[in-house]
């Protein structure tokens, strides 16, 4: 799956890393970082899709993985959405969402990352194909 961000650092490579999300905050992102602290990078499947910030000569990089390791919530094969209800009176909670998909979670106050099939989420907001990260991910200039 090709996947596309764009980023104000001037690099012909990067290592995108979702830890950084936990300190980082770009304008756009706070939104998302009080939805859930799970530490998460994210990619458009269409980078003509991007947000009206990324106008005006934004770097755009490329990289790739694998679709089996990105679930899709759209689909919600698993039934995540169902489950993450069930545990909280019929009411989706975001953040135990994406714990549940991640597998992010805190141990002894420290976020560690339990084995989990998933590596990725596949989303739509606001019309936008978004996929969030939960690994890091090496990508390269295009544009």
């Amino acid at each position: 799956m090709k996947l596309y961000h764009y980023s104000k650092q001037d690099a012909e490579e990067l290592i995108l890393d979702p830890k950084r999300f936990l300190t980082a905050h770009a304008p756009y992102s706070k939104r998302e970082y009080r939805t859930s602290h799970v530490p998460r990078t994210f990619y458009y499947l269409d980078p003509e899709q991007k947000e009206m910030w990324f106008m005006g000569g934004v770097p755009l990089y490329e990289g790739t993985y694998p679709d089996s390791k990105i679930y899709n919530l759209i689909e919600d094969s698993e039934d995540f959405i169902g489950q993450t209800k069930k545990e909280n009176y019929n009411i989706l909670n975001h953040d135990l969402l994406l714990r549940k998909i991640s597998g992010w979670v805190y141990k002894n106050r420290e976020l560690v990352r339990l084995d989990t099939p998933y590596d990725g989420v596949y989303y739509k907001i606001s019309g936008r194909d978004i996929v969030a990260m939960f690994v890091p991910l090496k990508v390269k200039r295009i544009k």
